[in-house]
């Protein structure tokens, strides 16, 4: 139980940083909960870890999406994705973070990602690569998203 607390008081933490930004005549742009269903999977070391329950929130531009596997906060990844981006590299260094252990693995150089759709409240898409964190890196092989919202 307070493992679930803590993660709904990061989440919330954390979305209050990043769910709001001001335009230039300094109104807050709303915020819209969103209820997804899919699925962010990947291999990190081998290892598969399907991440099936999110917190989903949009902006007027943005999707951000914390996963995490049931309700362990052991592994969680937090996504910002701009919406109707397609292409490669729209997951990057400021966008993916997965958290391992509470340790935050940032995308490496040599990470790449190609986002299929992303459309009519629909994601799909394809990464790999290498994550790193000060003096350690992981290897996510095999990793997709297959979401709607």
């Amino acid at each position: 139980m307070k493992k679930i607390i803590l993660f709904v008081v990061l989440t919330t933490l954390s979305m209050s940083f990043n769910s709001c930004s001001s335009d230039d005549s300094g109104k807050q742009v709303p915020v819209e909960a969103l209820n997804p269903v899919g699925t962010i999977s990947f291999k990190v070391n081998g290892v598969t870890k399907a991440f099936d329950t999110f917190i989903m929130t949009e902006d007027e531009s943005t999707l951000f999406i914390t996963a995490t596997i049931g309700s362990s906060i052991d592994d969680i990844v937090e996504l910002q994705i701009q919406k109707d981006a397609l292409g490669t590299q729209v997951l990057d260094r400021t966008s993916f973070t997965y958290t391992r252990n509470t340790v935050d693995y940032r995308v490496d150089s040599n990470f790449t990602s190609l986002i299929t759709t992303n459309s009519n409240r629909q994601i799909m898409g394809s990464f790999a690569g290498d994550m790193y964190v000060s003096d350690a890196n992981l290897t996510l092989t095999n990793g997709s998203i297959n979401m709607s919202y």
